[in-house]
């Protein structure tokens, strides 16, 4: 995925991302694979997540991620960290 902007916001390339781990202070654990993009915005009660997901090849979909996580974790596909932003 090439980095791109949508209204605006930018949209940061995770495709180098196996998986991606979302973890709330009540136990809720939200895992995603086959995200390919980022929307980050910034609120100063928490940031705001949106990914963009790749499936079935071509098709992508949105999901936003219910704020107020207290971790994100995520490992890059060939086993490092993937940090590329």
């Amino acid at each position: 995925m090439v980095d791109r902007n949508i209204n605006g916001t930018h949209v940061f390339d995770i495709s180098n991302e196996l998986w991606r781990r979302y973890e709330y202070a009540n136990g809720d654990v939200l895992e995603v694979t086959d995200a390919v993009g980022l929307m980050v915005q910034k609120n100063p009660t928490g940031d705001h997540h949106r990914l963009i997901i790749k499936r079935d090849g071509e098709q992508e979909e949105g999901m936003y991620v219910k704020p107020g996580w207290l971790a994100i974790r995520w490992t890059g596909k060939d086993g490092t960290h993937g940090i590329t932003f």
